[in-house]
């Protein structure tokens, strides 16, 4: 009986044993693994840090082929009058670039939403937006008078439209500003 119970002992330990290695083998594997995903997750923020070169690269391979359309947006801006009091809110800011695949010049749509609610109204205000390429450079500027005729509670949209000087795909993001109030205004 004892050569039994020692026999059932060596096999409990010899269980033990394999047990411990296969736990042994299977820490290794899930460290394996993690090392694994850490490299992976290394190299996808890489890879996102990018992501706007091959948002571009992938836009100018579509629109080789076809006249596209994308869409670059931009905060909201409250505008100053002459003396840095508020004038009003330009709101929902889209600036869409056409590429015409080079068998028209390149087209922009600018839209935004302007009210003077708690501002004023009459006299004159530019929306000036720069064209920004991949580097940051300013690749054109385009200035549009703002409609300022009355105080547009809660909104008024407004949209303009025109050829760009530059091929819409070296746009990258824009930058818009409001000049100060020039000339006479009113309050809202």
């Amino acid at each position: 009986m004892s050569a039994l119970l020692s026999e059932g002992t060596v096999i409990e330990t010899l269980e033990k044993s394999r047990r411990k290695a296969e736990g042994k083998a299977i820490l290794d594997r899930l460290t394996g693994t993690a090392a694994k995903i850490t490299a992976l997750l290394i190299g996808l923020t890489v890879l996102l840090t990018q992501v706007p070169l091959f948002k571009n690269a992938a836009i100018s391979a579509y629109c080789s082929f076809a006249s596209c359309t994308y869409v670059l947006t931009y905060p909201d801006i409250v505008a100053v009058d002459g003396s840095h009091s508020k004038s009003g809110t330009l709101r929902n800011i889209r600036f869409s670039v056409v590429d015409n695949n080079g068998k028209h010049p390149d087209t922009y749509v600018a839209e935004w939403t302007w009210s003077g609610s708690g501002g004023t109204q009459k006299g004159s205000q530019t929306v000036v937006i720069d064209l920004k390429s991949g580097s940051g450079a300013t690749v054109q500027s385009i200035r549009i008078g703002l409609d300022r005729s009355g105080c547009y509670y809660p909104g008024h949209e407004e949209r303009h439209d025109g050829t760009l000087a530059i091929s819409g795909r070296l746009i990258a993001s824009i930058n818009v500003a409001v000049t100060p109030v020039e000339g006479v205004q009113g309050p809202c």
